[in-house]
């Protein structure tokens, strides 16, 4: 009883510091916390063995501490980093690898310790005389100190060579998933040592889709998912940010550029694989987020929860196909999809009508605004998390010139799709098929094409603007109203289109339209960030 009230000095410091040693991996990687606990380690196994000989535990307690605190700051690190080096499949293996290796060494050090303590006792020496036993186990800790510096030495010099922290993708090989009924693959990635594929770039949410599709058709029974829940820094950073897995330990989708996947692909795996819901704090050090693509550092919360193969198929059928889709999750992980064009189909259920209506009447509201979001949602004394996908923008140019060339090129740096014609049945048939998320921009000003404008107001879809000059565009309106339109109808008419932004050549024009656009999808008004206080970013 005595001695194990004794070694507190040193068990209680291992379990702080070991929760410690886990928060700077994961904002620092395993190199810090490793080299910083080896370093407290051998100073104070150092002053331990000062302290033996004066026969007093009180001045052997602070040497304790160190040790305890040193070992406890490497444990969690070494562990979490040898795990995440091998594939899912080698991951238990491994494991158990590790823990006997952990258990040879500490078997092997008792023992060189005890043969230097027995070979140091003189001979005839009384086990009574506590001085020479003291003398005995110093001498014995002399050499474990020794161990401890070589250890850290060794340490020093094998994670110079191996820098693990500057770029987080690369330290787990994500499986490459194929899309053969896409026109368009995602690039094939350079064979990682485990011989599976890692995705060159960020998968669309076309992509993604047809991997939740094609794992539920395998016959996946539930998925893991992984999403922000909330964020501190980064700059700014892309809402509808997904990552998910399979059973199998298949990946797809990332969040935050894979900066978090040491942290984000393991949750995805247990969500997947029967674990409960659970929310999980993570840390993005300054080099690792610059490297990853991410304009700074920051911290994220990040929500891991199983997801059914019913509400992974509709999902990743929506997200394919190119629809609306929204997924609503409580922090307990009941999960709650949308889809359609006005996400009026409904999977599943957040545990309460109250909570459903609620999370439907937002998303729907947000798909208004025509964009991806991510938001919280206070509903039910329940905290719901948001997550909206809305199609890119198509951009429809009636017309010719080079402001519609323009338009057609800022489109394409956007990641939006465009179209331009000068047909008058070719732009109504397009414009009919118009959802929430595009747009059309008027340039011909002969009056037949009053009727494309006509159509798209009255469709009260997308973002409807025509260039002209103020005379031409009042002549418009009056032509409009006589066509039936109210002044009501006429407010979602953008004409003239674009920002006052003092535009004068067809380039400049076209940065003032899609400025405009992205503004309204937004609900911003369009102002400088310098006269705000709201979220830059969104």
């Amino acid at each position: 009883m005595q001695t194990g009230v004794a070694v507190l000095a040193m068990i209680l410091p291992i379990t702080v510091a070991a929760q410690l040693g886990g928060r700077w991996f994961d904002r620092s990687g395993v190199r810090p916390p490793v080299l910083a606990g080896l370093t407290v380690s051998t100073l104070g196994m150092l002053a331990w063995t000062l302290a033996l000989p004066h026969l007093s535990y009180p001045l052997q307690v602070p040497g304790m501490v160190l040790t305890g605190f040193g070992l406890g700051l490497t444990i969690s690190p070494t562990n979490t980093d040898a795990l995440s080096r091998v594939s899912a499949a080698q991951r238990s293996q491994a494991s158990g690898v590790l823990q006997t290796l952990r258990q040879l060494g500490g078997t092997l050090g008792v023992a060189v310790v005890g043969a230097v303590v027995l070979g140091f006792e003189q001979a005839g020496t009384q086990a009574a005389d506590p001085q020479a036993a003291a003398d005995a186990v110093a001498a014995g800790f002399v050499i474990s100190t020794a161990a401890f510096a070589v250890a850290l030495l060794v340490a020093a010099w094998l994670l110079a060579r191996d820098r693990v922290t500057v770029d987080p993708r690369k330290r787990w090989p994500r499986p490459r998933v194929d899309y053969p009924d896409l026109v368009t693959h995602p690039p094939a990635a350079a064979p990682t040592p485990t011989g599976s594929r890692r995705p060159a770039t960020t998968l669309t949410p076309r992509e993604l889709g047809a991997a939740l599709r094609r794992w539920v058709e395998g016959g996946a029974s539930t998925l893991g998912v992984v999403r922000v829940l909330d964020r501190h820094g980064f700059g700014t950073v892309e809402a509808g940010q997904l990552l998910a897995s399979a059973p199998d330990a298949d990946i797809a989708g990332e969040v935050l550029r894979g900066a978090l996947d040491r942290t984000a692909v393991p949750l995805a795996l247990a969500a997947a694989t029967g674990a409960s819901a659970i929310a999980r704090e993570a840390h993005v050090a300054e080099p690792d987020a610059l490297a990853a693509g991410l304009a700074c550092s920051g911290g994220a919360t990040l929500l891991a929860h199983p997801l059914p193969a019913g509400h992974a198929a509709a999902l990743g059928g929506a997200l394919e196909r190119g629809v609306p889709a929204a997924l609503v999750a409580t922090v307990d992980g009941a999960a709650l999809v949308l889809t359609g064009s006005d996400l009026d189909d409904v999977y599943g259920s957040l545990g309460t009508p109250e909570r459903d209506e609620v999370a439907a009447d937002t998303a729907r509201s947000r798909l208004r605004r025509g964009a991806t979001a991510t938001e919280r949602i206070p509903a039910d004394d329940a905290d719901l998390l948001l997550d909206l996908w809305v199609p890119v923008p198509s951009v429809l140019v009636v017309g010719t010139g080079a402001i519609g060339d323009a338009l057609a090129a800022q489109a394409a740096l956007l990641g939006w799709t465009a179209h331009q014609t000068t047909d008058l049945i070719e732009a109504r048939t397009a414009l009919a098929a118009f959802s929430d998320a595009d747009v059309l921009v008027l340039l011909d000003h002969d009056v037949a094409f009053d009727a494309v404008l006509l159509d798209g107001l009255r469709g009260g879809r997308g973002f409807i603007g025509a260039l002209g000059s103020r005379h031409t565009q009042a002549a418009r309106r009056e032509r409009l109203r006589a066509a039936g339109l109210t002044d009501h109808d006429l407010t979602a008419l953008h004409g003239p289109v674009g920002l006052d932004l003092g535009a004068r050549t067809p380039a400049e024009t076209a940065v003032s339209i899609v400025a405009q656009v992205i503004a309204g999808r937004a609900g911003r008004a369009a102002g400088a960030l310098v006269g705000s206080e709201g979220r830059i970013g969104g």
